[in-house]
């Protein structure tokens, strides 16, 4: 296994170097720290990976990962507070089977284990779904 590391703008440099320190060097193959101005390559991260963590605190990052088609493990952090509208929406996504939910605490303390998760692909895109629905109005 071989970890391509992502952090976005709300990672912070003291998060970045906590899990630059945390991981096995030879086990990475490549990592993006955010910095503005700088271009993005989460897409191309998205599209190089077999499964996808991300944090449960960034819904943007939840949704692109879902948006990858690839598998999606969300990791809870112990201080989380969302709001009504955010939790049902993490609620959602989970009975679709888009994401398998983790506590972070519990996969650290052994509490739980990612094991042979198996979390589906979202089928089609919603840009993709979203051309299908207009194109067919459309022509009516």
């Amino acid at each position: 296994m071989r970890w391509l590391l992502l952090s976005s703008r709300r990672t912070g440099r003291v998060a970045e170097r906590l899990i630059e320190q945390g991981m096995d060097s030879e086990r990475v193959a490549a990592r993006c720290w955010y910095r503005p101005g700088e271009a993005s390559r989460v897409e191309a991260y998205l599209g190089a990976a077999d499964r996808v963590f991300v944090s449960e605190d960034s819904m943007t990052m939840l949704t692109e990962a879902i948006c990858s088609q690839r598998p999606v493990v969300s990791l809870r952090p112990v201080a989380v507070a969302p709001t009504p509208r955010y939790a049902a929406m993490l609620e959602r996504f989970a009975t679709r089977g888009w994401i398998c939910r983790y506590a972070i605490d519990d996969l650290v303390a052994g509490r739980q284990s990612l094991g042979d998760t198996q979390c589906r692909v979202l089928e089609t895109p919603p840009l993709q779904q979203l051309s299908a629905q207009l194109a067919e109005r459309l022509q009516l």
